[in-house]
């Protein structure tokens, strides 16, 4: 049996994938989880705000929150303003602006998938750092 499908081109192009490179992004979301081997981490989901042909498409970031991988959560926060190595609660991230890199490297299976490999400053964005969460006025 025939299945037609009514597709336009412009919702063809919505699935597309992304390309490796630079994009400016916002961060949508930010949950710390776990790995099943015990090790935490931050999932930080990042809205592509240009170009404007992935415009409103997501990527995700892992950020390991152990010592040989701090380097990542520290360059995020200095991307965003947040001073880096400082605590923070994860609604502190969302709505923070950034370029992101994203990099094409292999999965576990040698598939290939894209990585949030560098970070830098928008220039709008404050060249300072961000008072830090506190318990008593976490915003």
């Amino acid at each position: 049996m025939k299945v037609s499908l009514n597709i336009s081109e412009k919702s063809l192009k919505q699935y597309s994938p992304i390309n490796p490179g630079w994009y400016e992004v916002e961060i949508f979301d930010a949950q710390v989880d776990q790995a099943s081997t015990g090790t935490v981490f931050l999932n930080i989901e990042f809205k592509i705000q240009a170009p404007d042909e992935f415009k409103g498409r997501s990527t995700w970031g892992i950020f390991y929150l152990t010592e040989n991988a701090s380097w990542k959560i520290t360059a995020l926060q200095s991307a965003i303003g947040m001073e880096p190595g400082s605590d923070f609660y994860t609604d502190d991230l969302v709505g923070k602006t950034l370029r992101i890199r994203l990099k094409e490297v292999e999965d576990q299976e040698g598939n290939p998938k894209l990585e949030v490999s560098a970070f830098r400053r928008l220039k709008n964005n404050p060249v300072g750092f961000a008072k830090p969460a506190t318990e008593e006025a976490p915003f």
